[in-house]
């Protein structure tokens, strides 16, 4: 049991998060991870963390790309 050390419940890692300006969702991902019982437990949430990240990526570029000026905005 990771040398039995504790850790924050949600709502305390929630707190700390507001307090240093970090997202919740984020917080609350690695707090999952941090607190996992098993490799492959950890390994899950770390691909779930990972999958999240690429959507908001992909997600910001095509908003991105949305919003670019067309050739017809120079003519």
């Amino acid at each position: 049991k990771k040398g039995n050390r504790r850790h924050l419940t949600a709502n305390q890692c929630i707190a700390m998060a507001n307090a240093v300006g970090m997202d919740q969702k984020e917080a609350l991902l690695k707090l999952a991870i941090e607190k996992s019982k098993s490799k492959e437990e950890g390994k899950i949430w770390s691909d779930i963390v990972k999958k999240i990240s690429a959507a908001c990526v992909a997600l910001t570029l095509v908003a991105g790309l949305a919003n670019a000026p067309t050739e017809d905005a120079f003519a």
